[in-house]
């Protein structure tokens, strides 16, 4: 059965369950909705400001037929059965996909994000054949550069973030893995 985190229940640390990803789906939308609206993730993502109440079913409605055409691909990042955050790929092409990630701030320094980021390059190799992939993420988030540097992406260019949320102030920096046959 999946487990919503809450205040507490939150573990103290990553338990020793494996830590896994799966595809989202509105099962997930509880626990999705209650890490999106902490406003500590909200500052550092493209999600909404103030994140919506039914947002995530909105987004996962929306995600999924994405998903399943192969055009965007989703999954939660999960610490046995608790979610503890969301990753995925966008502007997929036949050669390289973006990766974005966030994890709810109650398991901020945990080592999931960089965990789920690995299994999601697995995945994709196998399932979809691509290897090149990049990421932009703040040039202001030490952390989320961080978890990109231990996963072997090369640290490019910094760039003005093109989403309407950002302003021309707020850069992105752009990094890139290939991964070798």
């Amino acid at each position: 059965m999946l487990r919503c985190p809450t205040e507490k229940n939150i573990p103290a640390h990553m338990s020793d369950r494996a830590v896994s990803i799966e595809p989202v789906t509105l099962e997930h939308a509880d626990a999705v909705q209650f890490l999106a609206s902490h406003p500590d993730v909200v500052a550092t993502t493209n999600l909404p400001d103030p994140y919506p109440e039914n947002g995530a079913r909105t987004w996962i409605s929306h995600i999924r037929p994405r998903h399943e055409a192969g055009d965007e691909y989703a999954f939660v990042i999960k610490d046995g059965d608790t979610v503890v955050g969301v990753a995925g790929l966008v502007n997929v092409t036949d050669t390289e996909a973006e990766i974005g990630y966030w994890i709810g701030r109650p398991f901020w320094g945990r080592g999931y994000a960089t965990e789920g980021v690995r299994q999601i390059i697995q995945w994709v190799i196998q399932h979809v054949g691509i290897r090149r992939f990049y990421a932009r993420p703040l040039a202001d988030n030490p952390a989320s550069r961080r978890v990109l540097q231990k996963l072997g992406f090369s640290e490019g260019d910094e760039e003005v973030h093109e989403h309407p949320k950002w302003g021309e102030d707020d850069l992105v920096v752009r990094y890139t893995l290939q991964v070798e046959e």
